[in-house]
């Protein structure tokens, strides 16, 4: 369902779908995403989703919701303005990869991932990030890679990443970072750190 002029997807429209494994509907015109679409369906496969390359500014779902088994999420070069949690707690189970590169995210809270423990690879790249409190990352027990690379991150907390315990590569390239607490990656086992165009 790729690059086509898809500009909306009516609720349940994929309903009862159990076996579905790979959604992509990447290069289309959709404004929003619902959980709605899948109607509280149990796939028996964990899913990749791709709506990158939209006009998404919103990602929703009903209170009524079941968790969604998706494994691989890219909602990258969309349009949203801060990271969907509450969307993202009904994939907690399941999501491992979450690539948001090229929104317009200029700010981490607290907890903007909680609960996500499977999760090993986040992409925050190309969003204007200014700001990322200290337990922004708080919670992600499995994360290995983080890309938060072309933002405008000037400084990081005490501790900031000490809620990753499994955290191996960072990549903090082309910010405005000038200095680095000792301990920011203190809990971790960051083996690779890109620091390079940095102030």
């Amino acid at each position: 369902l790729s690059q086509n002029r898809i500009s909306t997807i009516y609720a349940k429209a994929f309903a009862n779908i159990t076996q579905l494994k790979k959604l992509d509907l990447q290069l289309n015109e959709l404004r929003e995403f619902s959980l709605n679409l899948f109607h509280n369906t149990v796939f028996q496969y964990p899913m990749a989703l791709n709506i990158s390359r939209n006009e998404i500014s919103s990602l929703t779902y009903n209170e009524n919701s079941v968790p969604i088994n998706i494994k691989v999420l890219d909602a990258s070069r969309n349009k949203l303005s801060e990271v969907p949690s509450d969307f993202l707690s009904f994939t907690a189970n399941s999501l491992s990869r979450l690539n948001l590169g090229y929104n317009s995210i200029n700010q981490i809270h607290s907890s903007s991932f909680a609960n996500l423990s499977s999760l090993e690879v986040l992409n925050l790249q190309h969003n204007g990030i200014v700001s990322v409190k200290r337990k922004a990352f708080y919670g992600l027990d499995s994360l290995q890679i983080l890309d938060l690379s072309h933002n405008h991150i000037k400084s990081l907390q005490l501790s900031q990443f000490s809620g990753c315990p499994n955290l191996r590569v960072v990549d903090l390239s082309s910010n405005h970072i000038r200095t680095l607490s000792r301990d920011v990656f203190h809990n971790t086992r960051v083996e690779g750190l890109d620091l390079s165009n940095n102030e």
